[in-house]
């Protein structure tokens, strides 16, 4: 019995090691993914990314995140067109608005070189499966966090369409933004950015975001590599826009007791975009009914058993259709549906000029998320103490039964 007591013993010891060593690992495994920001080289004359896990490789590390996102692999959810611009992982919306941020400091670089106004760019890549949207958005920021200048692409209220067509078009576009002439005192930048879907489609398909950047003009002070200044605003893609087609059915997400479904006017335009028509007439069928003209104000009846919307979307002559299953989910309800977009539209009020308030991380969707975040330590260290007790007690409850 006492050979048996020092083994459990041992082992209760070497457990906590083990647990602490790990812990120690996960912590120092967070530290060298941000010494990445760590100068490397000039890149067409500007510094360094400073993006700390700017291509989601290091799953939700660094941004916060808040409404419906997929972050995780790029053929782990909804199929293989879901595919990342680089490396093996996404980041991607939903029928609801997703957001996520980051303040991006700009350390890299002295506080007396920043005062000279260098240039900033910030880029990201964007793309989308279903009348995929997104808006963009960066503000320099000063040491205690005011705002000093703001430079958007779209907006949370005014989202841009990613693709005339996603149906045919599938690349990767890139959109950015630059800052010049902007006051001394600039420390820090603070990126948004967000989309949706124009489906209202269950799951993933909304616009997707890879690859973001911020960069400073190199200081010419300290490197021979040769300026070349970016426009204002650029937009690219890549070459490859072979459509990748969808493995699984989509789904349109409504209410568990809808009666009917409906979808507002910029529903009709994300479903005829996202069929290569964005001027075509769009009517839907309910499993193979006579299908109805959506005018963006009406609604088709829904029996409980329902399965199958058809979209016929129809311009110049050509007709395109798209299949849609039904899913009742509880978290989609008529007031939910996305309203049509004004011309007119006022954007939200930014942020306030004293102080930038923290985005909590939510997670609305039922669906499959990723987060990877390492366990506390102090949770090993309580597992390792209850290891050990129980372990005392089976010595003492042993000593006892030989008295």
């Amino acid at each position: 019995m006492k050979q048996k007591t020092k083994l459990l013993a041992a082992f209760a010891v070497t457990s906590a090691l083990i647990f602490a060593s790990c812990s120690n690992s996960d912590e120092s495994g967070s530290r060298t993914k941000n010494e990445a920001l760590t100068p490397e080289s000039s890149d067409g004359g500007f510094g360094p990314n400073l993006v700390v896990n700017p291509s989601n490789e290091n799953n939700r590390d660094g941004w916060a995140y808040s409404g419906s996102w997929y972050v995780g692999k790029g053929s782990g959810y909804g199929g293989d067109w879901q595919r990342p611009r680089s490396g093996t992982n996404i980041a991607s919306t939903s029928f609801r608005l997703g957001t996520r941020n980051q303040v991006i400091s700009l350390s890299s670089e002295s506080d007396e070189y920043l005062d000279t106004s260098p240039e900033i760019t910030v880029s990201t890549w964007f793309n989308g499966r279903c009348g995929g949207r997104f808006f963009m958005r960066a503000q320099l920021l000063d040491g205690s966090g005011v705002v000093i200048d703001t430079k958007n692409v779209g907006s949370e209220n005014s989202l841009q369409n990613v693709h005339i067509s996603d149906w045919t078009d599938q690349s990767w576009v890139q959109h950015s933004v630059s800052f010049t002439g902007y006051p001394a005192g600039v420390r820090s930048v603070l990126y948004t950015d967000g989309g949706r879907d124009g489906c209202w489609w269950a799951g993933f398909y909304g616009g997707q975001m890879d690859d973001t950047e911020v960069r400073v003009k190199a200081n010419v002070a300290t490197t021979s590599v040769a300026p070349e200044i970016p426009a204002e605003v650029t937009t690219t893609t890549v070459a490859d826009s072979t459509p990748i087609e969808i493995t699984s059915l989509p789904e349109i997400a409504v209410d568990p007791t809808a009666t009917d479904y409906s979808c507002t006017s910029e529903c009709v335009k994300g479903i005829a975009a996202a069929a290569g028509l964005p001027d075509g007439v769009v009517s839907v069928s309910v499993d193979g009914g006579a299908p109805v003209v959506l005018t963006g104000e009406n609604a088709v009846a829904l029996a409980s058993g329902s399965s199958k919307l058809t979209f016929s979307v129809a311009a110049n002559g050509t007709t395109k259709e798209i299949t849609s299953g039904v899913k009742r989910s509880a978290g989609a309800k008529q007031t939910d549906l996305p309203t049509a977009t004004s011309d007119t539209t006022v954007a939200p009020a930014e942020e306030s000029d004293t102080t930038i308030a923290a985005v909590t991380e939510t997670e609305t969707e039922t669906e499959t998320s990723d987060d990877s975040s390492g366990s506390s330590p102090i949770l090993w260290i309580i597992i390792a103490l209850i290891v050990i007790a129980v372990i005392a007690f089976l010595v003492r409850r042993s000593q006892a039964s030989k008295a």
